[in-house]
């Protein structure tokens, strides 16, 4: 991941985290003390101290770094900034993008898709700039996108991004509106817990809805989407809950495990491959899937399995294999 922070915000988080080591550790002899006197008293007052101190320069810190990012944010996406950059000796390299999975080329009056000559035409498209803050506000980035009925190119704002557009005069809506207001805006979400939330909320529904395409294209009329929540139905007896925004997968309404969303496609495909019977337990195991356990087809011998205790069934992809209900 490209690493966007000030010199003021690496050396802040490096000097936190620096910190934050001895302050985790000075709490070790607490675990040895029976009596707040003598010694530990004295070294209970220093230890408070010292954390009070800390979450001083942590507070005044903060805000010191957050108005350098604003500051150094506005000057760098300022429009008279980016006009001095401004430079017409271009690679032919230097017109490709990488974006959604695919090497787009912004030409004269369209996009183009290299690998599939997919084109776009400007004047079909809205185009327009938007700048965004990544969760919690830690990174800015200014984006223009190009967007058509069922796609979207968001490309992130820079010299060479921007001289492209001086020097195909493609039009972005309120660029320079956008560029100019980027320190009002920054201080006024700076100060807002709402604005905040929101960002994040954008961002979240739009990795959602990138990481949905591909799982629903697996699945088809197996999948249904709702509300940050992925249900995959097999049969009756196999259903698959995955909560987006906990990142828990769910078995027949029992948590099942945690999955990270960049893992999630490939962990749905390995299920999807039918090569693991699935065990569901009655009750909750000591292990860190509690109430399931994926058994290799080629390795296992279900009728042994059978007779384990504590089953309530087992299954796969295709149906119910064994039922405790129906076993009895």
């Amino acid at each position: 991941m490209e690493d966007d922070r000030l010199p003021i915000r690496k050396k802040y988080d490096i000097i936190n985290l620096i910190v934050l080591i001895p302050v985790l550790l000075g709490a070790v002899p607490f675990l040895f003390c029976k009596n707040l006197e003598g010694f530990f008293l004295v070294y209970f007052i220093v230890y408070i101290s010292f954390d009070f101190l800390f979450v001083i320069y942590m507070w005044i810190g903060y805000y010191v770094v957050r108005k350098a990012e604003i500051k150094a944010f506005s000057k760098k996406f300022s429009v008279e900034n980016m006009d001095k950059s401004v430079n017409f000796k271009f690679k032919k390299k230097d017109f490709t993008f990488h974006v959604n999975g695919m090497d787009i080329e912004l030409q004269n009056d369209r996009i183009k898709n290299l690998k599939d000559d997919e084109e776009y035409l400007y004047k079909d498209l809205k185009i327009y700039a938007t700048y965004q803050c990544f969760f919690a506000g830690e990174i800015y980035k200014v984006f223009i996108n190009f967007q058509s009925e069922n796609q979207t190119f968001s490309l992130k704002l820079n010299n060479v991004l921007y001289s492209i557009l001086k020097y195909y005069k493609i039009n972005v809506a309120d660029l320079d509106s956008v560029l100019n207001n980027c320190e009002m805006n920054l201080k006024t979400f700076f100060k807002s817990k709402k604005l905040k939330k929101e960002a994040v909320d954008r961002q979240l529904e739009k990795n959602f809805n990138e990481d949905i395409k591909p799982i629903l294209a697996l699945y088809g009329d197996k999948a249904t989407v709702s509300n940050f929540n992925i249900t995959i139905k097999y049969h009756d007896d196999f259903i698959i809950n995955y909560n987006y925004t906990e990142s828990n997968m769910y078995i027949n309404e029992k948590l099942y495990c945690f999955v990270e969303e960049q893992d999630l496609l490939e962990f749905l495909t390995e299920i999807n491959n039918d090569e693991y019977y699935i065990v569901e337990y009655e009750h909750k195991r000591l292990t860190a899937t509690p109430y399931f356990k994926f058994l290799s087809k080629k390795k296992s011998n279900i009728d042994k399995v059978k007779k384990a205790n504590n089953i309530l069934r087992i299954f796969d992809i295709n149906g119910l294999i064994y039922s405790k209900k129906q076993a009895k």
